[in-house]
């Protein structure tokens, strides 16, 4: 009980909430906040540093390396499949354009500012 009350990150404002969590509401929350983590993937590697104090994030070049935008190849026939076929990742339509709109959004834009302090 006393440790749900401490932030596990130092500095992190907590927030209130109005009752406790049950344990499925609790992995329910683990599992989106899991699941956003691994859509924002690889951002580092498009944030470019114009000064200390102004990062640029290079949304074009994201959008076309993201872990995010690929899955797995589905094989075509039962026949077809072997290991290459199985390891082949393709780009997927909808990840890219749900992408796209999440790195237009304000609530990214506050992300990246925050993780750049």
């Amino acid at each position: 009980e006393e440790l749900m009350k401490t932030s596990i990150f130092p500095g992190c404002r907590r927030s209130l909430r109005l009752e406790n969590e049950s344990m499925p509401e609790r992995k329910f929350r683990i599992h989106v906040a899991i699941q956003i983590c691994s859509l924002v993937r690889g951002y580092q590697d498009c944030l470019f540093f114009v000064s200390a104090s102004q990062p640029v994030f290079n949304r074009d070049r994201f959008l076309r390396q993201a872990p995010a935008l690929f899955e797995d190849k589905r094989p075509t026939a039962l026949i077809d499949i072997n290991y290459t076929d199985r390891m082949a990742k393709i780009l997927s339509p909808r990840s890219k354009r749900f992408l796209s709109v999440l790195v237009n959004t304000q609530h990214f834009h506050q992300l990246l500012e925050r993780l750049s302090e």
